[in-house]
């Protein structure tokens, strides 16, 4: 789906940051019977340092092994990113608003994923009738719909596959 009221790296980041949210909630409920409010702003806050630190870590411990003057130049580099985390998640983490009750064990992991199930079916209704509405309107402009039956949507695609793997350049043998 295409986002047109957002830009196209901070809808990437959105849909990153919500999708980690979504797939870890259900455990997250397991360990703390609480949803959390204001985890979606903070990562997104937090992102470009997170990936930063990420990989002046890695490097740190890369230099650590192969070039042992230079590692704690990355380490520091690594550490410099983590105060603004440490600092958003003392700000988020802390807000007295910032986590709703939910129940506890099992059963409150099952109703989350109950409410992520109806709310992942409401979105993709919800895209389907905007879908719906946009070739309606269009309508009048093109004299009919163009909607592509699904069959032939699904044999399309498979074409198309097969075409782009029979032309990948490992696939044909040296004669």
């Amino acid at each position: 789906m295409v986002c047109t009221g957002m830009p196209r790296g901070a809808a990437q980041a959105l849909a990153m940051t919500v999708s980690a949210q979504v797939f870890t909630l259900p455990v997250q409920i397991l360990i703390s019977p609480q949803v959390p409010l204001w985890s979606i702003p903070a990562n997104l806050m937090v992102a470009p340092f997170t990936d930063l630190a990420t990989i002046t870590g890695l490097l740190s411990c890369l230099c650590a092994t192969v070039c042992p003057p230079v590692a704690p130049m990355f380490a520091t580099v690594a550490s410099w990113c983590t105060r603004p985390i440490a600092l958003a998640a003392g700000l988020f983490g802390t807000a007295d608003d910032g986590c709703i009750p939910w129940a506890q064990g099992a059963p409150g992991m099952l109703l989350m994923l109950g409410a992520l199930t109806v709310g992942t079916a409401l979105l993709i209704a919800l895209h389907h009738l905007h879908a719906i509405i946009l070739l309606v309107r269009r309508r009048g402009r093109r004299g009919r719909l163009h909607a592509m039956h699904p069959v032939d949507a699904a044999r399309r695609w498979w074409r198309q596959t097969a075409t782009m793997l029979m032309d990948i350049p490992w696939s044909h043998s040296k004669e």
